[in-house]
């Protein structure tokens, strides 16, 4: 008998059966799937609903339907934007920490760089 394994993501290149623990961008990626699921849900209801709006509005019982309608549809741009700083904030910050962390290392080296630089600048004119 022989058994059949597939993959759970076609795009994963590991061979089967490795012992590699998932990226922390592809355990982010699963933890806003679950976290969004309801909001891509009322995405696909009103994109969905937005395709059978009529071309023209002739009345006004139709104007306010739409108005509506467009009040739904900023209402879940606005969550899905919200939602989408406050899981980005962190990794924001977290970039920031780790920018300022090397900072402290990198702008020393680069400013005796210039310095030590400058004085070599100053050697060689001397010389031609």
């Amino acid at each position: 008998m022989t058994i059949v394994m597939k993959r759970a993501d076609p795009a994963d290149q590991s061979p089967l059966g490795h012992n590699k623990p998932p990226s922390a961008a592809e355990l982010l990626r699963q933890d806003l799937d679950a976290a969004t699921e309801g909001m891509r849900a009322r995405r696909d209801e009103l994109l969905a609903a937005a395709e059978r709006v009529p071309p023209e509005i002739d009345n006004d019982e139709l104007a306010g339907k739409i108005a509506d309608f467009v009040k739904q549809l900023m209402t879940a741009h606005k969550a899905a934007e919200t939602a989408r700083i406050g899981a980005k904030e962190p990794h924001l910050e977290a970039g920031r920490v780790v920018d300022g962390l090397f900072k402290t290392i990198t702008e020393p080296l680069y400013a005796a760089q210039q310095k030590i630089e400058a004085r070599l600048t100053l050697w060689q004119r001397k010389q031609a």
